[in-house]
């Protein structure tokens, strides 16, 4: 059943939709005097992705350090940019922000993230494709959206979002920053009770973070049997360092030690394929894929002799037969 404040708000969205076209701006940061009590680590950290069911992805965090406010775990995430790739099932390594951070990465200044907390505060029961549109008309200056609960969204944000600032209990904006071509995200994080006992442990950030090993942009692996196959491992990379090596098993007991490579396979089948990579530090990350080979083209085959000479006395046969007539 729709609530009361989505059918008020559904009535307005006609007019204040247009006026929200004219009236949309990406000037204000934050909003003034709101600061969320958060502690949010620095240094790298590791995240993974794939497609969420009640939020455009469902992120998993790992190696953050114990005593803050965000810890290891799963969490819902939306999109910034979507005409970004993010690459699926790749251990990313990532920077976090919170969205009342003035010292957030310059790239993140220009965005209105009073108005993107009001929406992942008042987003109700609307599909994930709905408010993924809504965050990227506001984000990623994508034109006004032809989905009317997207514009019911849009039109609630422009009244009531401008200087919104999450309180205890509410969810709050963490920027998750990438490479330049990983997709940049948010995901949600509930405010926290103030706690006033002490400081986030310092110390526990290792001095190495692992390399990401990507092969995504090469799926799908498919070939027939005796062609070539390209796998790519060139998206990897190493945000404190440099990989030094690639190591690719095809999965039939056959290896390579490329950035991108060829393989063939001669027999038909599913391979499980892996990329390690090594950074100049010894750390290690490793990416799996799937080779799909089919059955090699079979040229037509030449009649066989005997088939030949059946089919010349069935002739002689038929001739003979005509001149009986």
């Amino acid at each position: 059943m729709i609530g009361l404040k989505k059918l008020n708000t559904i009535a307005k969205a006609g007019i204040i939709g247009i006026i929200g076209i004219l009236m949309f701006s990406v000037t204000t940061v934050i909003a003034d005097d709101c600061n969320p009590d958060l502690t949010v680590p620095t240094g790298f950290m590791t995240m993974m992705v794939e497609d969420g069911e009640n939020s455009w992805f469902t992120m998993y965090i790992s190696g953050i350090p114990s005593g803050y406010n965000i810890e290891n775990g799963t969490y819902l995430a939306w999109c910034l940019q979507q005409n970004v790739i993010m690459s699926r099932g790749v251990n990313h390594t990532v920077s976090i922000y919170s969205s009342y951070d003035p010292e957030m990465p310059e790239h993140f200044q220009d965005n209105n993230w009073s108005k993107i907390n009001y929406l992942i505060n008042h987003k109700q029961d609307y599909t994930r494709n709905s408010i993924q549109h809504a965050i990227w008309h506001f984000i990623d200056n994508y034109e006004y959206p032809t989905d009317p609960d997207a514009q019911v969204l849009i039109a609630d944000v422009n009244e009531n979002g401008e200087g919104y600032c999450p309180g205890v209990g509410d969810k709050v904006a963490i920027l998750v920053d990438c490479v330049e071509t990983i997709q940049r995200t948010i995901i949600e994080l509930t405010v926290p009770e103030p706690d006033g006992d002490g400081e986030p442990s310092d110390g526990e950030t290792p001095a190495n973070h692992p390399p990401t090993a990507d092969a995504y942009y090469g799926e799908p692996y498919e070939a027939s049997a005796g062609e070539a196959i390209t796998f790519d491992g060139s998206h990897s990379y190493d945000r404190d360092g440099s990989i030094v090596s690639w190591r690719w098993d095809f999965g039939d007991r056959t290896f390579g030690n490329a950035e991108i490579i060829d393989h063939i396979y001669v027999v038909e089948g599913k391979y499980n394929v892996s990329l390690m990579v090594t950074d100049d530090d010894g750390a290690t990350d490793t990416y799996e894929t799937l080779a799909t080979i089919s059955q090699a083209n079979q040229p037509p085959t030449i009649p066989l002799v005997d088939g030949i000479i059946i089919g010349i006395k069935i002739l002689i046969i038929i001739i003979l037969s005509y001149q009986l007539i």
